[in-house]
């Protein structure tokens, strides 16, 4: 339990909105949910293994899982810059795209979150109407013309 509590922290430090409307990142409230749902499994898994310890391999999962929704809102992020975006994806790894390197759009709707694939070749940066600043983004891809240049598809 003690280890929890500098993540609880850390989360309640991150703010609601972004300061700066450059930058996209997931909902914090993610990160919390992450972290409620570790504290019950850490929990069961308590009581489980008293008794049997073969069901504490099907908790491993979802120990994983809720680890991956605790580091998302801290480490994923999109900064837009003038000329290019910094991407950083979950493991903390940070790219840099132009935007005239960008050659496919890919916009698909699952029920009612879009979803955008934006494709530099053959690496990709995914991203969804979840993202806090998604607008920005996009009107910044609009006002650099990717949407004539690149290729749109729509599913």
């Amino acid at each position: 339990m003690s280890l929890l509590c500098p993540l609880i922290i850390s989360f309640l430090a991150l703010p609601k909105k972004s300061k700066k409307e450059n930058v996209l990142r997931c909902p914090v409230i993610i990160g919390i949910v992450g972290i409620i749902f570790l504290i019950g499994i850490l929990i069961l898994s308590y009581f489980i293994v008293e008794e049997d310890y073969s069901i504490l391999f099907a908790l491993v999962p979802l120990m994983g899982i809720s680890i991956v929704a605790i580091l998302y809102p801290i480490t994923w992020r999109v900064v837009v810059k003038e000329d290019c975006f910094v991407y950083r994806n979950l493991l903390g790894i940070k790219r840099e795209y132009l935007y005239s390197d960008i050659t496919k759009i890919v916009i698909r709707e699952k029920g009612v979150v879009k979803l955008w694939r934006i494709y530099m070749g053959k690496k990709r940066v995914a991203v969804d109407e979840t993202l806090i600043n998604l607008e920005y983004f996009i009107t910044k891809l609009k006002k650099e013309k990717v949407f004539k240049n690149a290729q749109i598809i729509r599913k």
